[in-house]
């Protein structure tokens, strides 16, 4: 019987050795070939098995018309094959967070072929099989709700394919201006450990990284801009630019012909004193439905007002992804945010990389002591490791609470992170009475999560994109902490069918109330009918309320930004628990409906004529993105990956397998 199992166990010890070294195989296999550090943004890359290499530049082109509110951005990608061989590009792109994505075209030559809003499966499918026949083919995908994927198959070599995408955008109205982001760049994500060592982290985005000089990734800006009220300026945030008027529009354009994609391109508009709109509406009928965009400001009370002491917590992002610009950028906030304080307030400031860390244990009063302490400290902040964010959140917001105080966190970071419903959880159940600022620090700061960890937490995002600008954000967003201008905020419709956000955060001074509604169209009515509204709330603890007419000027796209809304209200129901299958077939549906890019549809194009014979080889590429301005690569940690865990994990049991199996060698 001892025989029978030593002969057992030697036949079986190969299969072991073997299954090892297929586990091993598929580690290096998971692992791909090695992105070459110095690769550049707006290049083609071809991959093969020892790596890249073909580089060749990308232009884009964006159109951007703004009408009172709402913009209608058209942004024109050039896929240029300057290698021998035929060629698939794959080139990721940030947008805005609350696009509604609704229109793509291809054109190669003389032929245009105009995308269509297929379920993600199914038009992988087409795609997949268009690239595969040889037909020219182009993908967009929805990565997370600010960053796209466009793919495009069968380009020859030497061929140029031009791929459009449309989307639409409302402006942002703050602190008495209006202003419109144009992200072109996104900052690298980084992924905890545990996500990616479970499977569950989301691929990762093609390479960011700095560019050759030779190869630096364009844009050329147009924006015509029809605000609908006199202004006072028009002006670029970030980029020099040449404004001029033609009636009751502006036409904005960068001062050189193109710009380097490596920071976001905002323009803004400041209306008249007096001129500001104190309620905006819009509406656009399709088939028996009405939608309309809403827009009050909140009131101008002067009993608003800081009624009792504050409790704030520091909370400030020292990864690897903020060195360079973006750190300096935060220890000047924090400088800022520290002297704002004063007698009888509290105060607590964290950092966070790959561990987590406090100045002090509990909140402290804040004197004169305190605050040189806390001066020192934020000094001495350096940035390094990972984007460790969660244990941060949830050390910041277990802090014991002080009675008789108003809690208030100020989160400072550029949300450099992947996991982002798992953050969103965590504020939601540990908030309480608090409340949650966000601070996007740097050139391309993931506003989707900054905005949406705002929401969640009920306070207000604001983006801090070059050092000059830190006193003036920071003096905003300090109006705000110390004003709280409508609270328990419910907006009423006659005969509402659906409304977007349902649950209203809290107000601040300077900040509207932006809401996206279907109506019956009877309610809506024909156009110059008026549209009315019925808003509630407390002002300083005492009950406000309004009634709003506005005459509603019919506008295309209101639908569509109705939609992107129920969307994003349909996803964000995950961090309640509410069931993926139910959310994405409601999202499905939704986003067929109105023909939107999501998490769950893409837009793809096919060209029936085959272009690339089954006999010549495609190769594919990938198109980095620039890395946003300031960005020190030295410090970005690795994104982690299962692939360095499976080769370990093969080595380990190899050497095991082995072990095992060399007495009963040696014994025959």
């Amino acid at each position: 019987m001892q025989a029978f199992d030593s002969d057992r166990r030697g036949g079986a010890l190969p299969f072991v050795l073997l299954a090892c070294l297929l586990l091993t195989a598929l580690g290096a296999r998971a692992a791909g070939p090695a992105l070459p550090p110095d690769i550049g943004a707006g290049m083609l890359l071809f991959r093969t098995d020892a790596g890249f290499d073909q580089a060749a530049p990308l232009s884009t082109d964006v159109r951007i018309a703004v009408s009172g509110i709402v913009a209608r951005v058209t942004v024109g990608q050039r896929f240029r094959n300057t290698g021998a061989e035929w060629t698939e590009a794959v080139y990721a792109f940030p947008l805005p967070d609350g696009a509604a994505v609704d229109r793509m075209s291809m054109r190669v030559g003389d032929r245009t072929v105009e995308g269509v809003i297929r379920e993600k499966e199914q038009a992988e499918r087409i795609y997949s099989e268009a690239r595969e026949s040889g037909q020219r083919a182009s993908l967009v995908t929805e990565t997370t709700p600010n960053l796209f994927t466009t793919s495009v198959a069968n380009i020859a070599p030497g061929e140029t394919i031009d791929v459009t995408i449309g989307y639409l955008d409302t402006a942002r109205y703050d602190a008495g201006e209006f202003s419109l982001r144009f992200p072109m760049t996104l900052t690298p994500r980084y992924e905890p450990a545990k996500n990616a060592a479970a499977g569950t982290a989301p691929p990762p985005a093609p390479p960011s990284a700095p560019a050759p000089a030779e190869h630096v990734n364009e844009a050329a800006l147009h924006v015509t801009l029809t605000p609908g009220v006199p202004v006072e300026e028009v002006v670029s945030r970030h980029h020099d630019v040449r404004v001029t008027r033609h009636d009751a529009s502006y036409r904005v354009e960068t001062a050189s012909p193109t710009v380097a994609m490596d920071r976001d391109f905002v323009v803004a508009w400041r209306p008249r004193p007096g001129a500001a709109p104190t309620a905006a509406a819009l509406t656009e009928r399709v088939g028996d439905t009405s939608y309309a965009l809403l827009m009050i400001l909140p009131p101008a009370d002067d009993r608003a007002f800081r009624a009792q002491p504050r409790e704030v917590i520091y909370v400030v992002d020292t990864s690897g992804s903020m060195a360079g610009a973006s750190m300096t950028q935060a220890k000047l906030a924090l400088a800022d945010a520290l002297g704002r304080l004063s007698g009888g307030d509290r105060f607590n400031v964290f950092q966070f990389n790959s561990t987590t860390s406090s100045l002090y244990r509990l909140p402290t009063p804040w004197t004169a002591e305190t605050h040189a302490q806390a001066l020192r400290y934020v000094e001495r902040l350096t940035a390094d490791g990972g984007t460790e964010m969660a244990p941060a959140i949830q050390a910041a917001l277990s802090q014991p609470v002080t009675p008789g105080y108003l809690r208030q966190v100020v989160f400072l970071t550029d949300g450099g992170v992947s996991n982002e419903t798992e953050l969103f959880r965590s504020i939601e159940h540990r908030l309480g009475d608090a409340r949650l600022f966000t601070i996007g620090i740097g050139a391309a700061p993931n506003s989707y999560f900054m905005r949406k960890a705002a929401r969640f937490g009920r306070g207000t995002y604001t983006h801090i994109g070059d050092a000059n600008h830190v006193a003036e954000r920071m003096e905003g967003l300090f109006a705000k902490l110390e004003r709280v201008a409508l609270t328990d905020v419910l907006v009423g419709w006659p005969d509402a069918v659906e409304y977007y956000p349902q649950k209203v955060p809290d107000l601040y001074a300077g900040e509207p109330i932006v809401v996206t509604a279907s109506l019956a169209a009877a309610t809506a009515g024909v156009r110059g009918a008026p549209l009315a509204a019925e808003v509630f709330g407390r002002v300083a603890g005492a009950p406000w309320s309004t009634s709003v007419t506005a005459v509603a000027a019919p506008s295309p796209g209101i639908a569509a930004l109705w939609a992107r809304r129920r969307i994003e209200f349909l996803i964000d129901s995950r961090v309640a628990g509410i069931d993926e299958s139910v959310i994405r077939r409601a999202v499905t549906d939704t986003a067929l409906e109105h023909g939107l890019v999501s998490p769950y549809t893409s837009l793809v194009a096919v060209d029936l004529t085959p272009a690339r014979s089954e006999a010549a080889a495609l190769a594919r590429r990938a198109v980095g993105n620039m890395l946003p301005a300031g960005t020190v690569l030295a410090h970005l940690p690795q994104a982690a990956t299962p692939a360095a865990l499976l080769r370990w994990l093969g080595m380990m049991v190899l050497a095991a397998a082995a072990l095992l199996w060399w007495p009963f060698m040696a014994r025959r």
